[in-house]
């Protein structure tokens, strides 16, 4: 039973998050159910049609395991599309680089005359 638990969904049960949990954006890239509480979704980007299940209390976390236990669902295809599109190496860098130079390419260094 474990390694189906394992092999169907996520579980995120974090009180205290900050940011966006590691583990969250690894379950979503690899389209596993993410099941976690709210905190732990705080920092997702909404992405339309990714559905993480949400719950707070251990009475919500056991009976939405037991549900998706009961009925494993489909890779969660949306979750990957999520990953891909907001939190890449490729779209981050390229938002580091819209912040650092105001635009998406890469700025030419430029450098002080050197003395002669």
């Amino acid at each position: 039973a474990q390694q189906v638990l394992v092999g169907v969904q996520t579980r995120l049960p974090l009180r205290l998050a900050r940011g966006i949990p590691t583990k969250a954006l690894e379950a979503m890239a690899m389209e596993k159910t993410l099941l976690a509480t709210p905190e732990a979704l705080m920092g997702i980007i909404p992405y339309e049609g990714f559905r993480p299940i949400a719950a707070s209390t251990r009475e919500e976390f056991v009976e939405a395991s037991l549900a998706i236990l009961a009925a494993p669902p489909l890779p969660d295809r949306k979750a990957r599309e999520c990953v891909l599109q907001n939190y890449s190496w490729e779209t981050n860098l390229r938002r580091l680089n819209d912040l650092l130079f105001g635009t998406s390419s890469p700025q030419p260094r430029t450098h002080p005359p050197t003395q002669s």
